[in-house]
């Protein structure tokens, strides 16, 4: 069974991104193999998740950067790794509408926050 590449972009803690793991590890993502885990904060508890999980870990830290180069930085990452799917989440009010949803380069981008999905479940594979 083919599995997709996917890289997970994260902020904090790394709560979701244990969730997506553990679920992975358990069988229950069989169409899906993470390879990657961007963070926009250095201090990121997400990025020691991923090391314990062996997980490579990047950082494009946001803060002193335009929105432009930060997104840059993600798609040089993306790229350079062939990551064809990227799914990210808790963009929430207003900032979510200039969100991007679509096919940037080789890379496919699903925002899946709650409110932007209109708190219903999507499905991301084929």
């Amino acid at each position: 069974m083919s599995k997709a590449s996917c890289a997970v972009l994260v902020s904090g803690g790394g709560t979701n991104l244990q969730a997506l793991i553990d679920a992975e590890r358990a069988g229950k993502l069989p169409h899906v193999a993470f390879k990657s885990v961007i963070a926009s904060r250095p201090d990121a508890y997400a990025l020691t998740r991923a090391e314990k999980a062996g997980i490579p870990g990047y950082v494009v830290a946001r803060k002193g950067m335009t929105q432009e180069a930060f997104e840059q930085g993600i798609l040089e990452l993306l790229e350079k790794h062939r990551v064809p799917l990227c799914c990210y989440g808790h963009l929430h009010g207003k900032i979510r509408l200039g969100a991007f949803n679509g096919r940037r380069g080789a890379t496919q981008f699903r925002l899946l926050s709650a409110d932007f999905v209109g708190f219903a479940p999507v499905k991301i594979l084929n």
